[in-house]
């Protein structure tokens, strides 16, 4: 069957909003419900819970972390070399990996996971391997990936199997599963046709993703599409969105800088780099330049956007909540939201601020569709 493609451009005149959704047809007819949605502060949606400040001399950088269902917080530590536990005041705890290529060590830690019987899974750019510890921290085991793909950016569990979020060149595939034994299974997710041709390169699509209800939600960074898969890798859905705040900034520097509006230009400035669930709602951030930025200089610093939907239709529910931090976690059990600012990038001193939604916003977002 034929690829159709829809355009839905829904107008708010009051909020002055245009919301274009691009739905490419896969494995069903479905059709995504849009509503009007408008641009909010993280406040508004959120309410922030309690904050965490880590001060260590020893702590270099932070990569991507994990906290387990008692807040202790994991970091891959990529400068330093090593993987570090602080507990959920922000006090060492202890060292889970040093630096090494032993099969309990690290070389250059890149991404981590966490399972429901709370093991860890460390990702190792260093020597290609995955180390896997238990709930109380002691090493089990680990094994070299064999798949053909870059060591991975992201990856998740669920109960039978570790997917991994790297470029394979072979096929341009971007997730791969394995078995928790290490035996590789597939690959899927194929590159979007906009990146393999483009002068910025598929190799450099990362992906991030996220399991939910026995299915696989992922976006990938350059291009803002929404991918559902299920458990073994078979498309259900895929979904291109260009939201009003993105659509704005995009026109404000081609009108500064008097460049055609095509797809190319939109690559350079959406930068998906997080994707996850909690209940039935799905969300995504977007990394874009600042919308108040000194003329000329709109490659300078970044904000963060969150777009929430639901994961039933696809509606969109919430649109552009505008944070300056990134939101680098969600813990579905106490369905908490983790935001890593830095508080001095010289001295190594960060702060993990965490929200809960304002379910009232929520319950009132449903109530009026």
């Amino acid at each position: 069957m034929k690829k159709k493609i829809i355009f839905t451009i829904i107008s708010n005149v009051a909020a002055t909003i245009i919301l274009v959704i691009f739905i490419f047809n896969c494995n069903n007819n479905n059709i995504v419900k849009i509503s009007s949605s408008t641009n909010y502060s993280i406040k508004e949606i959120f309410n922030e819970v309690d904050s965490v400040q880590i001060h260590s001399d020893s702590l270099y950088s932070i990569i991507d972390f994990i906290v387990d269902n008692n807040g202790n917080i994991t970091i891959c530590d990529l400068i330093g070399h090593q993987v570090v536990i602080y507990d959920s005041k922000g006090n060492f705890k202890e060292k889970l990996m040093c630096q090494g290529e032993g099969p309990s060590e690290v070389q250059a830690p890149l991404s981590i996971a966490i399972d429901g019987k709370r093991n860890i899974y460390v990702a190792d750019n260093g020597t290609r391997r995955i180390s896997i510890f238990d709930s109380t921290n002691a090493f089990k085991n680990s094994f070299i990936l064999t798949g053909g793909h870059i060591p991975p950016i992201s990856m998740k569990v669920n109960e039978n199997y570790i997917y991994m979020g790297g470029y394979r060149m072979i096929d341009k595939t971007l997730i791969h599963r394995y078995y928790k034994s290490g035996k590789y299974v597939n690959s899927y997710m194929n590159v979007p046709n906009e990146l393999k041709n483009s002068k910025l390169g598929s190799s450099i699509c990362y992906p991030f993703f996220d399991i939910s209800f026995d299915y696989i939600f992922s976006t990938q960074a350059i291009l803002y599409q929404i991918n559902k898969f299920d458990i073994s890798g078979q498309t259900k859905e895929h979904l291109s969105v260009y939201p009003d705040y993105y659509i704005k900034l995009t026109e404000k520097i081609k009108e500064e800088f008097n460049q055609t509006f095509d797809t190319n230009l939109l690559l350079k400035f959406s930068k998906p780099n997080f994707i996850g669930s909690v209940d039935s709602l799905l969300f995504v951030q977007i990394e874009m330049p600042r919308s108040e930025y000194e003329k000329g200089n709109y490659y300078q610093g970044s904000e963060f956007r969150i777009d929430i939907f639901k994961q039933k239709n696809n509606e969109i529910i919430y649109s552009g909540i505008k944070s300056k931090y990134p939101l680098r976690f969600i813990d579905k059990h106490r369905k908490y939201f983790y935001f890593l600012s830095e508080l001095n990038y010289s001295d190594n001193k960060y702060c993990i601020k965490i929200y809960e939604l304002n379910k009232l916003r929520i319950e009132e977002k449903n109530d009026n569709d």
